[in-house]
């Protein structure tokens, strides 16, 4: 794992994703566009929802990077999980690690958009996953590292993040102003 260098401090539409392109293999004039989802899998998210939950008001957490050291302490996510319980929300964690209070799953790639999508909101680290739900109508609070990386990864400026004001963004030294971003939602 080779760590990569400073983000600079631009943002992600000034990004030149030709090189993303060429590494992937993909043509140069290729276009992002929002996924098609087969009905088998919609079907088997659902089931797995019904199985697991017994609220509409649901929330998905995901704490960390497949592979990656956890960059918010565990007990952040902890108390954050309590602090929703008690609000009336029913918990996910998408880990492999186990959370108290939540119900820890590790979901295969084809059911993430469709079970995603019936959550009343998701909050996530910056990770690859953003991207794959970043097509969803839900409400995400997305946290970065730094303002640097935000700027530079902001999925707000993605073309195929076609309900850019369902997204909030933060860094991870503002993690506590979710507590006031559920508040809100209630």
């Amino acid at each position: 794992n080779i760590p990569l260098p400073p983000l600079p401090n631009i943002k992600t539409r000034y990004f030149n994703f030709t090189l993303i392109k060429l590494n992937y293999g993909l043509p140069i004039n290729s276009q992002f566009s929002k996924p098609h989802i087969e009905t088998i899998h919609i079907k088997k998210a659902r089931s797995l929802i019904n199985k697991l939950s017994t609220t509409k008001k649901m929330v998905l957490l995901v704490p960390f990077a497949h592979g990656e050291k956890l960059p918010i302490k565990m007990k952040l996510w902890q108390n954050l999980i309590n602090y929703l319980n008690n609000s009336g929300y029913q918990v996910f964690v998408n880990s492999r690690f186990q959370f108290y209070n939540a119900i820890n799953l590790y979901l295969p790639i084809e059911l993430i958009i469709p079970f995603v999508e019936n959550m009343a909101l998701v909050i996530s680290v910056r990770t690859g996953f953003v991207d794959l739900i970043s097509s969803t109508k839900v409400k995400k609070i997305i946290i970065y590292k730094n303002k640097a990386e935000m700027n530079f990864w902001s999925i707000k400026e993605y073309r195929y993040a076609s309900v850019k004001n369902e997204i909030i963004e933060i860094t991870q030294n503002e993690f506590n102003k979710i507590y006031n971003m559920i508040k809100v939602l209630n």
